[in-house]
């Protein structure tokens, strides 16, 4: 059927419901705004809900907004995203990409710990679980593969961060590595970053990596040098894997609503056009 738009204009605070006779893709929103200069921040939320329930949910900040403005947004596209699910650390299920929920783990073994905390409550420990001269690994994906990018995307950068906290007189922090890999059919390819010798204290790691541009599999985890000794320990907190996700269209069911809201009460004139397609 092609693309339908939908085009609005109006005056002060934007409400609109738009509810297609048929399933639908949401393709783009795009809003344009003017105004003589709007005194307080205020943001659009862009939603899908009802009968299916909440499939997205947008944000367009508009800041304060004086002369003219154009937004556009494409549904499920974020340049950066955080992929780890849970990572405050806070939750008995590990932090990992989203959808999974039980890390690959080879000889370490991972916990949820109250005995260090960068923030909140809780962090994850790293425990060796194999004697020295053999390295053990956590990763945050449920398993390692050459065919398997867990959702993100060839070419995209990502930045793998977390905060970690070493006790003193047992593993050496350079003895720690926070690692990115990817695989495009020639092997993982994977780029390393070590934590200082820096005891009793949160330090932050970061390795940053562009993925090959024809990249089938991918990876994100911790590592232990094998010269680490069997039960030597670590804490990591606020893990995050930043980059972008897909720009996928989002289903939406017969019944549903496309919801454009914005609360701002001051004299503003605007246009709206929602673009999609029948599902």
């Amino acid at each position: 059927m092609g693309y339908r738009r939908d085009l609005s204009t109006g005056a002060g605070a934007i409400n609109r419901i738009i509810t297609p006779s048929t399933d639908f893709l949401v393709e783009e929103v795009r809003i344009h705004l003017e105004s003589d200069g709007a005194t307080t921040d205020e943001s659009f939320v862009t939603s899908i809900g009802a009968l299916s329930g909440e499939v997205f949910d947008a944000v367009f900040d508009s800041k304060k907004l004086i002369g003219a403005a154009d937004y556009s947004w494409l549904p499920g596209f974020d340049p950066e995203y955080n992929w780890i699910d849970r990572w405050e650390c806070e939750s008995a299920t590990p932090p990992m990409i989203f959808g999974e929920t039980v890390p690959n783990l080879q000889d370490a073994t991972f916990d949820r710990s109250v005995a260090q905390a960068s923030q909140g409550a809780s962090s994850y420990k790293f425990t060796k679980a194999i004697e020295a001269g053999t390295v053990s690994y956590v990763y945050f994906v449920d398993a390692v593969s050459a065919a398997d990018m867990h959702g993100t995307l060839a070419g995209g950068k990502y930045i793998l961060s977390g905060w970690v906290y070493i006790p003193a007189g047992g593993i050496l922090g350079t003895e720690i590595y926070i690692r990115l890999a990817d695989n495009d059919g020639g092997g993982f390819v994977t780029i390393e970053s070590a934590a200082t010798n820096n005891y009793d204290a949160w330090q932050f790691i970061t390795v940053a990596k562009i993925l090959q541009g024809d990249a089938a599999g991918v990876f994100a985890g911790l590592r232990t040098a094998g010269t680490a000794a069997i039960n030597e320990i670590f804490y990591i907190d606020n893990v995050k894997l930043i980059g972008p996700r897909s720009a996928k269209p989002q289903l939406g069911r017969r019944g549903d609503s496309i919801k454009i809201a914005w609360p701002n009460s001051e004299a503003i004139e605007y246009g709206l056009e929602v673009i999609w397609q029948a599902a």
